[in-house]
């Protein structure tokens, strides 16, 4: 099957452009398309990732984290008819060799809905090579990522994409999560898919602390209307579980 990886980058220091094109370099031997959504409200303005990438995608403004990312990930669903995988990356992640391979494994062996690994803040860190998994978004001290996951196009199509009412970026994913669990899909994290991931390089700058406080502060507002009860006190006791299987 045909492998996309969807990549939504907003540029606010060279910093954060350099991560970015370090993220897109590290699917470039993996990946059959690479779609890199832009908001182009960002405070720098640069095309440097165009060379890099397959599909380039700007926008006018900036229209938040979950706009930015389903403008890429609905590009795949309308440009490409038939099954495949999607990955959705962050653009302050580094894949390492062997991610896809794995990725693949767990679809075919748990008959997974969605994969996910674990994030580390630090290029180095110890290799694992565990033979189980956990089912249910949660492993050890790591939930299922937002910031890089795989699934099928089809799990998109039947449960759609981000919900754009959540502003800026914050509780999206967890909201992602919890409508595909309700959903009766299988979210398989493997310890064996480990990527470096800065994790909110853009969300936690300088310039954004102030402005996303009050953003996360309605996001956990709006989860908790839509859904009943609070994202971030029921977050391992509700959402995120860790349920572990073995191969």
């Amino acid at each position: 099957m045909k492998h996309y990886v969807v990549i939504n980058h907003y540029i606010l220091s060279p910093e954060i452009e350099q991560l970015a094109i370090n993220a897109v370099k590290s699917f470039k031997d993996t990946a059959d398309c690479i779609v890199v959504s832009v908001d182009d409200g960002s405070p720098i303005k640069s095309e440097t990732l165009k060379e890099f990438s397959d599909v380039w995608i700007p926008r006018e403004t900036n229209g938040g984290f979950a706009v930015s990312a389903n403008t890429g990930l609905q590009w795949v669903l309308d440009n490409e008819k038939d099954e495949c995988y999607v990955t959705y990356a962050n653009n302050d992640i580094e894949a390492y060799s062997g991610w896809k391979d794995e990725v693949v494994r767990c679809f075919d062996e748990y008959h997974a809905d969605a994969v996910a690994g674990l994030g580390y803040r630090t290029r180095d860190f110890p290799k694992r090579n565990d033979r189980y998994v956990s089912e249910g978004g949660k492993l050890d001290d790591f939930m299922f990522s937002g910031g890089f996951f795989t699934v099928k196009a089809s799990l998109l199509r039947e449960c759609g994409l981000y919900d754009e009412m959540y502003v800026h970026g914050g509780i999206e994913d967890i909201d992602l999560f919890w409508r595909w669990k309700q959903g009766g899909k299988r979210l398989i994290i493997t310890p064996r898919l480990q990527f470096f991931h800065v994790e909110g390089a853009t969300r936690y700058s300088g310039t954004q602390k102030e402005w996303q406080k009050e953003a996360i502060k309605a996001n956990e507002a709006y989860f908790k209307a839509k859904w009943g009860f609070d994202p971030i006190k029921n977050l391992y006791s509700k959402i995120l579980l860790d349920n572990r299987l073995n191969p």
